[in-house]
């Protein structure tokens, strides 16, 4: 409650508008866009490639590297764009790790994988939203036949 306080009074503080008006509109569009914003660079590193199966019973590395993709490591502008969510194979398998540490580690990984013969998606920002939203339109097209 106080958080929601607080934001609202910067908001009354910036803008001319009344408690009201910044609370019940611009307080909770601002919510809202967060939130979409935040699970659109979700939806880049993990939806458009290939589930699990239930019979596939690889590594936890192996799982990490084909069901996730990085994008654009080493684009410092992409990387505070995501907030470091564009360095996922890196997060999901060292959880732990400061995120300022992934685009480092990211080419790392890259070595790795080449090495063992391991899968490691690395794409760009661009191609990301474009895999995207055609995975979307997979998606919706699936279930409208039905």
């Amino acid at each position: 409650l106080m958080g929601h306080i607080l934001h609202t009074a910067v908001i009354v503080t910036l803008t001319p508008y009344s408690w009201t008006t910044s609370y019940l509109v611009i307080f909770w569009a601002a919510r809202w866009w967060s939130a979409i914003y935040l699970l659109c660079h979700f939806a880049l590193s993990h939806t458009h490639l290939p589930t699990i199966s239930q019979h596939d019973h690889a590594t936890w590395v192996d799982q990490a590297l084909q069901h996730t993709c990085d994008i654009s490591t080493q684009n410092t502008l992409v990387t505070w764009i995501m907030g470091y969510l564009n360095c996922q194979c890196a997060h999901h398998l060292f959880p732990q790790m400061p995120q300022f540490y992934q685009p480092r580690v990211s080419l790392e990984l890259e070595q790795f994988a080449a090495k063992w013969g391991r899968p490691y998606h690395h794409i760009s920002y661009g191609e990301a939203w474009k895999r995207t939203y055609l995975n979307l339109k997979d998606v919706g097209e699936h279930y409208s036949s039905k």
